[in-house]
């Protein structure tokens, strides 16, 4: 005689009607089930889920039969330097044996943000070195009157998510070309600036 196994999906069906409906405690061997099952269910591999993702980073699970759900964190945008991770929530259906995500997120701080970045000081700083034809790490003289910003030294990129960094430099750009406005100086291309030229008498 042929010793019936239950599949994984089945696995987990059984440990969970021990259990009465309502938030789960122990999230630990809910995963390591859910892990052993992930791939039987349909929609399993919605927005790049695997069941390698689940244990240690799934919370707030729930169960109300036939279907337990709860919430992932994904740290995709962590990897771009984002300080906060997306916050999944997922349904997974026993009985059709399906998975599938909210389309609706929400987000969770994970580490501190960075700190605010005031480029009004910073420019306000640079243009005075430049006006003063003063020498330093930030700048690079060309000529006596062509110096070339350093951005990457002013304002580093390390640990900054792309966007804020694009909308910190640009800012920073903005106000300082200003300033070195006032005074005669013109922009002759991202971050390569031109004193104005006095003529001998």
């Amino acid at each position: 005689m042929v010793r019936y196994e239950p599949d994984s999906v089945e696995q987990l069906a059984s440990y969970l009607a021990t259990l009465k409906p309502s938030r789960v405690k122990d999230v630990k061997r809910v995963a390591a089930l859910l892990e052993e099952a992930w791939p039987s269910f349909e929609g399993c591999d919605e927005e790049g889920m695997h069941s390698g993702k689940l244990q240690g980073r799934i919370g707030n699970v729930h169960w109300d039969p036939p279907t337990i759900t709860f919430e992932i964190d994904r740290h995709g945008a962590m990897m771009m330097g984002s300080t906060r991770a997306q916050v999944q929530r997922w349904e997974v259906d026993l009985l059709e044996r399906s998975a599938w995500p909210e389309k609706t997120y929400r987000y969770r701080q994970l580490s501190s943000r960075q700190p605010s970045v005031y480029v009004k000081p910073l420019a306000e700083e640079l243009a005075g070195l430049m006006l003063n034809r003063v020498e330093d790490p930030r700048l690079r003289w060309i000529e006596i009157n062509i110096v070339k910003v350093e951005i990457s030294k002013v304002i580093p990129d390390k640990n900054v998510v792309r966007d804020t960094l694009v909308g910190r430099r640009k800012r920073f750009r903005a106000v300082l070309e200003g300033l070195l406005e006032e005074q005669g100086w013109h922009r002759i291309r991202a971050n390569l600036y031109s004193a104005p030229v006095v003529k001998a008498e």
